[in-house]
């Protein structure tokens, strides 16, 4: 077993950058060059500079359909003086035909009135090589068609085939070669076994890297053994142009790589402040670059986009793209880590024409937050993070005019929110609907705050025993609507077959049962102290209550998965896990939205999906709903 690592460094990106920048050209590292057909060349980059061998075209041709003539013929040709040709004066001619001597000029077609003699007949004068294509139009003899580094488009390999080129120098893919690493890890094509974890970066990664111009070999994955991570790393450095070993970079027993690259040839710095992606090595072996980069797919992925593109980039002798940059306002606080570059993933919506950018989770694990998210905003080392309200630069990862085109909801977690994904996309492909679970109070104020369109809501009034109506009144004011989604069942979720025999809250801490509750202000969590304030029971006898998680799914997760014995939720959550339900009350599961929205495409599309057949159906596939008055405006 090993020795943890201690970070040497906590280097600032640009510095990181510039160790593998000047290590490729101290070791003056480029790539060679391959011949590939003209037709497989999209995107290949220019290894020599490409000269014409023929001019395009290679003959005078005709521009059009019709005829072509001597324009001598037609000199005084106009409509009170007809010209009539005789066949032996012109010669029918289509669009890329050779105009042939001693004609120089083509008539179109529809000029051309042909008489039932063979002759024709034309009232318009022509001047010499009117409509005639000369040699070289396109392109000249010998003329450069492309330089050298040139990224070849579509339209570039047309141009090359009319140069005479059928194939062409292209500079090699550099090849980057992936060493996934880990006890635990287990490739996804395998038989799933308890404990593993799926290898899922390699594929992420691979993905990434061929998208901008590279050619990846994955290794099989290799265990946390020293020498045979050793001997991985050396037959890759023999084979790539860069190594890229996943995981072992950070401060674990078994984190090999620093030291291996150390005894192989040389590390520029271990430990980068950025965040996440701190526990990155950067080094060379044997005039390969050689990176270490973290597990968690976050840190590897924000690491790999980091250092790796832009070595590719500049191997490739090209820029990469530009980013594309968006600003918008923060719907909530983003704090942050002081001494380090954070790269926080958010989606961003557009709210009566303002853009609003709401954070999604920051974890380095969650890779899910990177799929979903529409850009980064990037907090400087010297920040300690933005306000709430603060006007922030996107890099956006989506395209800015679907930004427009899209529901955005915040508050209560439901499944009905995420099949209306699916109904959204089939009713309107255009359009989209993104979700925070964020509770219900906390949505009520983002529709207030309009950074939301609406937001899913269930609030007891403990007075009136009604849900939402208050809340809506005192929070949205006249503004404020509410439409229905749907009645569903809340209640208690315990393990399968009930095995400490809970069936009440007065039982959750009579058997001490360990609960996992949901944050303040989500209206499950308002229910809970409801009746925990009715039946006059302590919450701080209740053990896990302050085991906070953010939707019902959650719930039903951490009890299918022996960390807690009981929650609150609803009998759809229970259903997915088959846990046992105990059902506590029916609620109304609403939408509250402000005036602007109802009078939207957006609330129609909205209504529309709540009606669709399809949607319904999947609804009741869940379990636990009334869909009965869905859709129908309540206030």
């Amino acid at each position: 077993m090993g020795k943890r690592n201690l970070y040497l460094s906590n280097i600032p990106v640009a510095e990181a950058l510039g160790y593998m920048v000047a290590y490729l050209e101290k070791e003056k590292i480029e790539l060679g060059i391959e011949t590939v057909p003209v037709a497989d060349a999209v995107g290949r980059v220019t290894g020599i500079p490409i000269y014409a061998k023929k001019s395009n075209p290679l003959f005078l041709s005709s521009a059009m359909d019709g005829i072509a003539t001597i324009h001598t013929y037609l000199k005084e040709a106009k409509e009170t003086n007809p010209i009539i040709l005789e066949t032996n004066q012109f010669e029918e001619i289509d669009t890329g035909d050779k105009v042939r001597p001693p004609f120089n000029c083509v008539v179109p077609a529809e000029e051309v009135t042909y008489l039932e003699n063979g002759k024709v007949e034309l009232i318009k004068s022509v001047t010499p090589w009117s409509h005639v294509r000369p040699v070289g139009e396109d392109i000249g003899d010998n003329e450069l068609i492309v330089p050298i580094y040139h990224t070849l488009t579509p339209y570039d390999t047309g141009v090359v085939l009319n140069g005479g080129w059928t194939e062409i120098e292209v500079l090699k893919k550099p090849h980057i070669v992936l060493i996934p690493t880990g006890d635990e890890m287990i490739s996804p094509y395998k038989l799933y076994k308890e404990g593993k974890l799926i290898d899922c970066n390699s594929t992420v990664f691979k993905g990434i890297l061929e998208e901008i111009g590279g050619k990846v070999t994955t290794f099989p994955i290799v265990a946390d053994d020293k020498f045979l991570l050793k001997k991985a790393i050396m037959d890759a450095v023999n084979i790539g142009d860069i190594v890229v070993i996943n995981a072992g970079s950070s401060a674990g027993r078994d984190d090999y790589t620093v030291h291996i690259i150390r005894e192989l040839g040389e590390v520029f710095c271990h430990g980068i402040a950025m965040c996440p992606g701190k526990p990155t090595v950067l080094g060379g072996i044997a005039k390969t670059p050689v990176l270490g980069i973290p597990g968690f797919p976050v840190s590897a992925a924000f690491s790999l986009e980091t250092f790796v593109k832009p070595l590719i980039a500049r191997l490739l002798k090209r820029q990469l793209p530009d980013v594309e940059i968006l600003e918008g306002t923060l719907a909530t606080q983003v704090p942050s880590q002081f001494g380090a570059l954070e790269l926080v993933r958010v989606l961003v919506g557009k709210i009566e024409e303002q853009y609003k950018v709401l954070p999604l989770p920051r974890g380095s694990s969650s890779l899910s937050s990177l799929s979903k998210a529409d850009g980064l905003i990037k907090i400087p080392p010297l920040s300690q993070g933005y306000e709430k309200g603060e006007s922030v630069k996107v890099e956006l990862l989506s395209k800015r005019s679907q930004l427009a085109k899209r529901l955005v909801f915040q508050g209560s977690h439901d499944f009905t929110l995420d099949v209306l994904k699916n109904t959204v996309k089939i009713m309107n492909p255009q359009y989209e609907l993104i979700t925070t679970n964020v509770g219900s109070l906390t949505g009520i104020l983002a529709v207030k705050n309009k950074e939301a369109h609406g937001a899913g809501i269930h609030l007891l009034n403990e007075e009136t025993h009604t849900y939402n109506f208050s809340y809506i009144d005192k929070y949205l004011g006249k503004e404020g609507h509410l439409i229905h989604i749907a009645k569903r069942q809340q209640g208690l979720i315990l393990p399968k077959g009930n095995p400490q025999n809970i069936h009440s809250l007065k039982d959750v801490i009579d058997k001490e049962g360990v609960y996992v509750n949901r944050q303040l202000g989500a209206g499950t969590r308002v229910l809970l102290d409801y009746l925990l304030k009715k039946e006059a029971l302590d919450k701080k006898r209740i053990e896990g209550y302050n085991q906070i998680v953010y939707t019902h799914l959650e719930v039903g997760a951490r009890i299918a998965s022996g960390q807690a014995d009981v929650g609150m939720g609803i009998y759809s959550a229970a259903a997915l896990y088959d846990l046992d339900f105990i059902p506590i009350t029916e609620e109304s599961y609403d939408l509250c939205c402000l005036d602007s929205f109802m009078e939207s495409y957006l609330y129609e599309l909205f209504i529309k999906c709540l009606k669709e057949s399809s949607f319904r159906e999947k609804i009741e596939q869940y379990g636990g709903y009334d869909l009965r008055e869905s859709g129908k405006v309540l206030r």
